[in-house]
């Protein structure tokens, strides 16, 4: 059996069903669970505007308060994250379901770093 920790995110658990068996807690650190971290941890209010194919997985991540309806297939997301390279990567992994309303800071970033992903493949 394993004996290190393991996450999982409860969105992705299907067929889950409750058991009589027990486990016996353990002191556990809870700063592994943070595996994901910026480089700063100044952060900015970020809007962001994606729509129906990813709402599930960010109403993982933000509250309900935070994602507001947008039309017909889209949402409004407001997050509190920093403008970092970090940031604008994660969101760059969801390519046309997602795009940063604000700040510019953050759109001037992600552009950047698409000019030079794109500017790679035409060489």
């Amino acid at each position: 059996m394993r004996q290190n920790y393991r996450t999982f995110k409860l969105m992705r658990m299907r067929d889950v069903c409750l058991i009589d068996e027990t486990f016996a807690l353990h002191d556990f650190p809870l700063e592994q669970l943070n595996t994901f971290s910026f480089e700063h941890e100044v952060k900015e209010t970020l809007v962001l505007r994606i729509n129906n194919e990813i709402w599930e997985e960010m109403a993982g991540y933000y509250d309900e308060e935070n994602i507001k309806p947008d039309g017909e297939n889209h949402y409004l997301v407001t997050a509190q994250l920093p403008v970092e390279e970090v940031t604008a990567r994660m969101l760059i992994g969801y390519c046309n379901h997602c795009v940063c309303l604000e700040p510019k800071s953050m759109r001037e970033l992600i552009v950047t770093l698409l000019e030079n992903t794109i500017s790679q493949y035409r060489q």
